[in-house]
């Protein structure tokens, strides 16, 4: 009789026990959004604005004729990349992800894809069949191959599995071997003056410590060094005497660097021009700096050839002509990609554009209780980073959750990030926990977003349902007890009988 009655309470309980701890789960299929269609189109080789954007990129009608590269010459094409895609049934749009190689995203449509070193990132609107962007590459002559020059643009369809390659051929001519714009072979001799050898080129870097760089990161309110790397042109034969030690100039010949700075940057300053190891005073060149984001600087090289700046050799061996300048990422820069641009001018026309990306991140925290998975607000965080001995620097001060739960640190250089609670909300427990945060181009989104989640717990209560509830456990476990004690005397005295 015992063993039976014993047998009911446990069934009970455990019966109780699984039917609070059953969830029902039910399992979902979604049909994929698809791409459809994929296609790479030249729109224009020789663009008469080289500063794409400038003009209208929706109506390029610029010619798409066979063209040819003098030796050394460069030439900046401009291609127009189509993509098409399919939402699935919940209407949710198919993303893309082009591989551009070394070209560069240069405009864009209502979907605003974003560059990411040779990925180009994006999708097809919702409502919109199609999508298109604009991308532009440099060739030089070395790039033709049987008589071409070929663009290829590989895309990854949005299930990951599916790759399709497009290219587009243009017809091209070079008319002599080619070298590398604006040298010359070592071995030879300048050439009488009036033959024209080469032109000026132009690349752009970014300057990280001792390296040169297309692209980096740095966080808001701080300064990034850039270089434009031009050289003395053979041409600039055409236009003085080169008899030396004798010297007359036949004109001049007017060197223009122009750069064009994206809006997140102000005052560019500290310039240093060199012609080789030779710093040029103030007076030998004329900097601009009268445009917003925009600053030119002309260089007369016919009279620094006169001062004996520039000599016969420095037009023989292309000799290097630098501008290096800083400029401040402004300390209310957000989160994204920013382009600068540079190119000079001279005489007889341009050089193609070159172009360098600066990248800043943001942080994004999630605090929510981890039973509801709420937002909570009021949550105080501590944001900082250590040296390789661990002592704390770079301290990014307090930060308070908002009302939906979040804190977002915008304007972040690359690097390794501690986030840990000051102050919890009301009610709950303040972790102890040190989360570590990496910020680079893997852990951000395409929206170079780090998100990050944190925890709390509740604090337990004196009182309420949940204290009622162990007391009522306790409760049943003495009653128990008791009544187990009772039938056990009982049974010891009808043993003594």
């Amino acid at each position: 009789m015992m063993k039976t009655w014993l047998k009911r309470i446990a069934s009970a309980v455990c019966a109780a026990a699984m039917c609070a701890a059953m969830l029902p789960v039910t399992a979902f299929a979604a049909e994929m959004p698809t791409i459809t269609e994929f296609a790479v189109e030249r729109v224009t080789s020789k663009p008469n604005d080289a500063i794409f954007g400038a003009f209208d990129l929706d109506g390029v009608t610029y010619s798409t004729d066979p063209i040819n590269l003098d030796d050394g010459e460069k030439v900046t094409l401009l291609y127009k990349v189509t993509v098409e895609g399919e939402p699935n049934d919940d209407a949710v749009t198919p993303w893309f992800s082009v591989d551009i190689g070394d070209a560069t995203l240069v405009g864009k449509t209502a979907a605003e894809p974003m560059q990411t070193g040779t990925t180009v990132i994006g999708d097809v609107p919702r409502g919109m069949a199609s999508t298109y962007f604009y991308v532009s590459k440099t060739f030089s002559a070395t790039d033709v191959q049987d008589d071409q020059l070929t663009f290829a643009a590989t895309i990854e369809a949005y299930d990951g599995s599916t790759v399709v390659d497009e290219s587009v051929n243009t017809a091209c001519s070079v008319g002599a071997p080619a070298k590398a714009p604006g040298t010359t072979d070592p071995d030879e001799k300048p050439e009488e003056p009036g033959e024209k050898i080469s032109k000026p080129g132009l690349n752009k870097w970014i300057i990280a410590g001792d390296e040169k760089l297309e692209s980096d990161t740095a966080a808001a309110g701080t300064d990034v060094t850039f270089e434009l790397e031009s050289n003395v042109p053979d041409n600039l034969r055409n236009y003085i005497v080169v008899d030396e030690p004798t010297t007359k100039a036949a004109s001049s010949y007017k060197l223009v660097f122009a750069d064009t700075l994206d809006a997140a940057f102000d005052d560019p300053k500290n310039f240093v021009i060199k012609i080789g190891d030779t710093r040029l005073t103030d007076g030998q060149y004329n900097l601009d700096l009268s445009n917003t984001h925009e600053f030119s600087i002309t260089l007369d090289l016919v009279k620094l050839y006169e001062a004996g700046i520039i000599k016969s050799n420095d037009i023989a061996n292309a000799t290097a002509i630098t501008v290096t300048y800083t400029a401040t990422l402004k300390a209310d820069t957000t989160a994204g990609i920013y382009t600068n641009k540079a190119q000079v001018g001279y005489p007889e026309g341009s050089s193609s554009m070159d172009t360098v990306t600066v990248k800043t991140y943001a942080i994004r925290v999630f605090k929510y209780d981890q039973v509801t998975n709420e937002g909570l607000k009021g949550a105080v965080f501590g944001l900082y980073q250590k040296d390789s001995d661990g002592n704390l620097i770079n301290n990014h001060g307090t930060l308070t959750t908002d009302a939906e739960g979040y804190i977002r640190v915008d304007g972040l250089d690359a690097g390794t990030y501690y986030l840990k609670e000051a102050a919890a909300p009301d009610g709950y427990v303040c972790s102890e926990t040190e989360l570590e945060i990496e910020v680079n181009d893997e852990a951000a989104g395409v929206d170079y977003i780090v998100d990050a989640s944190f925890a709390n717990a509740a604090i337990p209560e004196t009182g309420g349902t949940g204290t009622m509830m162990y007391s009522i456990g306790g409760a049943a476990i003495v009653v128990i007890a008791g009544i187990l004690l009772v039938v056990s005397r009982k049974s010891r005295k009808k043993q003594d009988r």
